[in-house]
């Protein structure tokens, strides 16, 4: 087995600022690991949350763990055992080893990491000697079931809603019996422990049901097992912890503006598994860009449909008055302002994206994606006018009830956008995104299917 690299660790440590180190005497340790390389889990906002919000614990000392790149350039090269990045400590060495997974793809490095770890990869073959593992994160709360049996808790919801009850049921028992543990987690919304639950499926291997099995202290509240949210973003700041260049976002400081989406696109996750939409205050949020308009002078804002947000308007006026420039990813066609488009544009932007998701009328009204042909048109307008000159637009095939003419059209309507931006500014760019349709849970469209790699192709 290839060992860590040491040197490589002491160089992405140099390159941080506010990165969180911790005494161990005492604590309790938790490992967060997050199963793709460093590059990809530092550009996530929602892992740098967790990070921070454990290590707000006086008795917690949290410190990160990722897929080593060499697993990620070379499959099938010797895989070093993973190591945290702050003490280069084994994850054997935890208390809890806590997995925040988004992708579903990463659960296949899951299986990778704890095999090169040396753990048992199932919850029942392991016991008080080994680490507590739990899961959570976005694929926690859409499709944990094929790798729930890993895992000794799966967390159903919001680190922020439910973290406080965690920690304060670890300290009662995580050095004692890990059963206790177990059922005492059991008893509480949002906490799903694998053990105490059987599962089945039909002939044709489509999940059939679950049930609480004995173990389960109280299977009379066993079910359903419902996701829990955090009532008032107010209350806490959901922003780049940790700072460095070796990241998607490296120039920029992320912040959560609002979290969910009323809009209820049916292939979408986030308009269904994080219901209500919840927004931030804009002073609230201008005195967490104060902190971090120390370090970079960039703004991102980051939230499911960031354009929706109801005072983005308040909020990039505020943020310019700052000095900062602003980035979002995308925005909606029909809620983009002049005003917010107006500041990209000055911020420096040189590409504004928004996502019809389909090209024809017909099928945005299947997918609940209630954009009209002149709106695309007219956000288009708004664009050039503003100065843009460059366009991307994001469309998804193989959505259900697709036919050949809905994709004939992501030509007609992208041309369409194209000539009216050179009307504005002739030779602008628009550029096109076309990715395939993969069904969420939790979404009316969950049982759509993908389309055959052949016909996608």
């Amino acid at each position: 087995m290839a060992k860590p690299n040491r040197n490589e660790r002491y160089e992405r440590l140099a390159a941080e600022q506010g990165t969180i180190t911790k005494e161990w005497g005492g604590k309790i340790s938790v490992a967060l690991v997050f199963p793709n390389t460093y590059y990809v889990a530092m550009s996530s906002l929602g892992y740098q949350a967790v990070y921070s919000l454990m290590n707000a614990e006086p008795d917690v000392v949290c410190e990160r763990v990722f897929l080593p790149d060499i697993a990620e350039q070379q499959p099938d090269a010797p895989f070093p055992k993973p190591v945290s990045l702050e003490s280069g400590r084994p994850l054997t060495d935890f208390d809890v080893v806590a997995f925040s997974v988004s992708f579903e793809l990463d659960y296949f490095n899951i299986v990778r990491m704890l095999n090169a770890a040396g753990i048992p990869l199932f919850s029942d073959e392991r016991d008080n000697r080994h680490p507590f593992l739990m899961v959570g994160g976005a694929c926690a709360i859409d499709n944990a079931e094929p790798i729930a049996p890993f895992f000794d808790l799966v967390v159903v919801g919001e680190a922020e809603a439910l973290w406080p009850t965690m920690i304060d049921t670890m300290r009662q028992s995580i050095r004692g019996n890990r059963e206790a543990m177990r059922q005492a987690l059991a008893l509480y919304p949002g906490l799903y422990i694998p053990a105490f639950y059987d599962t089945w499926f039909e002939a044709n291997g489509r999940y059939g049901g679950i049930s609480a099995n004995s173990r389960h202290p109280r299977p009379d509240i066993a079910l359903p097992i419902s996701r829990q949210g955090a009532r008032n973003l107010n209350e806490f700041a959901t922003v780049s912890k940790v700072l460095t260049r070796n990241t998607e976002f490296g120039d920029a400081y992320l912040m959560e503006v609002a979290r969910g989406c009323a809009r209820g696109c049916r292939f979408c996750l986030a308009g269904f598994a994080f219901l209500p939409q919840r927004d931030r205050h804009v002073p609230f949020l201008l005195e967490q860009a104060k902190e971090g308009l120390k370090y970079r002078d960039k703004v991102g804002l980051v939230g499911a449909s960031v354009s929706d947000y109801r005072y983005i308007d308040e909020l990039v006026v505020g943020l310019r008055k700052l000095g900062a420039r602003i980035s979002i990813s995308s925005m909606r066609a029909d809620s983009m302002t002049p005003t917010l488009v107006q500041a990209l544009v000055d911020s420096g932007a040189r590409t504004l994206t928004f996502a019809p998701e389909a090209a024809s009328e017909r099928l945005r009204r299947v997918i609940n994606k209630r954009l009209s042909y002149d709106e695309v048109l007219g956000a288009t307008d708004l664009l050039g006018k503003a100065g843009a000159r460059s366009i991307k637009m994001y469309y998804m095939i193989g959505l259900p009830t697709e036919e050949q003419a809905d994709v004939e059209e992501i030509v007609s309507l992208s041309l369409a956008v194209k000539k009216r931006m050179d009307a504005h500014h002739p030779g602008g760019e628009v550029q096109v995104s076309v990715t395939p349709f993969v069904p969420k849970s939790h979404t009316p469209f969950q049982w759509g299917g993908m389309f055959p790699l052949d016909v996608l192709e």
